[in-house]
């Protein structure tokens, strides 16, 4: 998963969410931010790792892909 443009506070929030197991434990680290734009910033990349797995979801299952592995089957085949 890759997501692009992040600013470097931004970098360094998904860091530490990533360390977490749970979203019970993101939503602890979120209450326990100081100011509200900061546990906002937490919603906002949240949302931004749904969609770009939502996204890469859509591109490995898409039709071109599920095409392009048919082909390469029969072309084992042949």
């Amino acid at each position: 998963m890759q997501i692009h443009n992040l600013t470097h506070e931004q970098v360094e929030m998904l860091d530490k969410i990533w360390e977490f197991d749970t979203l019970e434990q993101i939503e602890e680290f979120k209450r326990s931010l100081p100011l509200k734009r900061y546990r906002q910033q937490v919603d906002n990349l949240m949302e931004l790792i749904r969609l770009q797995m939502i996204d890469d979801d859509l591109e490995e299952n898409s039709d071109l892909t599920i095409a392009q592995k048919m082909l390469d089957k029969f072309v084992k085949i042949s």
